[in-house]
């Protein structure tokens, strides 16, 4: 099973490094670890505005019996790398090598590295205290919990991810709200193009979405317009915008899946506007409807809270960054 497995970085106090400058320092220090040439591919990754988004950033020996070759992506708005791929001939230069970038991200200013790999167990991932993205969820000390990206197989050939807009994964979702004859394309459209707080969270069967949820981080702070101490509103909540499942996949509980993977942010959320025939489904998942909120007569919305005893933080403006 490949899982995509995440380490917190400890915070560098020095100057940060820029990525070219990185990449030229890790080189260096890849090379005195291999006594080998190490030669360095540096490719920008475009977003659809035609703005870099990430950096790939590759290293490899050169004219050495004992190879290393390191492949990584640098997601610069969210400050996280993720290794691509480790692919060395001496177990200690891969243990090394993951351990020197992880130290050269942090000296980045980047707060996550993530890593790919594929079995039940990795003792070299499990020695630089990587953690699969679900156990992150429980971690208290964390807020938010685990990084802006996650993946993870659900069931044999069933993978669960969540997603940022991009041009990548439009197509497919718009495809998919065409089959379930939803009108979604001018909202992901809408977030592709604008600076929106949503995602999406989708479970997919190989390249074919069986369910997709839109999430909204929803702020509420002091200064913000409307704001109301007296209100009971949280600080910080999320909104399950948008929902569906396939047709030919209802019935077998995706629905809820997507839903309890959203309660694992342990965070305050609301559903949209929902039809009256769907209150089952979410009187199921734990959710109460709040007719005050609504906005139709045949509809209601829905909101879930943690359970009582669960911890919670307190919420600051400048924590909404």
């Amino acid at each position: 099973m490949l899982t995509l497995v995440f380490r917190k970085l400890d915070a560098n106090e020095s100057p940060l490094l820029a990525l070219d400058d990185l990449a030229e320092e890790t080189a260096v220090l890849l090379s005195d670890l291999t006594q080998a040439q190490m030669v360095t591919t540096s490719t920008p990754v475009l977003g659809p505005d035609g703005q870099v988004i990430a950096q790939h950033l590759r290293w490899h020996t050169f004219a050495t019996r004992d190879r290393l070759v390191l492949e990584t992506t640098w997601h610069i708005a969210e400050r996280f790398m993720v290794f691509d791929a480790v692919r060395a001939a001496v177990d200690y230069h891969r243990f090394t090598a993951i351990w020197c970038i992880c130290q050269q991200a942090a000296k980045a200013g980047y707060g996550w590295a993530g890593a790919w790999w594929d079995g039940e167990e990795d003792p070299v991932l499990d020695n630089l205290w990587f953690h699969d993205a679900g156990e992150l969820y429980n971690m208290e000390d964390e807020d938010p919990p685990m990084p802006p990206m996650g993946r993870r197989e659900i069931e044999p050939g069933i993978v669960l991810e969540w997603l940022h807009p991009s041009v990548r994964i439009m197509k497919r979702l718009v495809y998919f709200a065409e089959d379930c004859k939803i009108d979604w394309e001018s909202l992901i459209i809408e977030d592709l193009m604008t600076e929106t707080s949503a995602a999406y969270l989708e479970i997919r069967e190989g390249r074919n979405t069986i369910a997709l949820a839109r999430v909204l981080r929803e702020t509420y702070l002091p200064g913000m317009e409307g704001y109301d101490p007296r209100s009971p509103r949280p600080p910080v909540e999320f909104e399950i915008e948008s929902f569906e499942v396939h047709p030919k996949y209802r019935g077998k509980r995706y629905g809820a899946l997507l839903v309890q993977e959203v309660q694992r942010l342990r965070r305050p959320m609301s559903t949209l506007d929902t039809y009256r025939r769907a209150e089952k489904f979410w009187e199921r998942v734990g959710f109460v409807h709040n007719p005050r909120r609504s906005s139709r007569e045949d509809s209601n919305i829905f909101e879930w809270s943690l359970p009582m005893g669960t911890p919670t933080k307190s919420r600051t403006e400048d924590d909404d960054d």
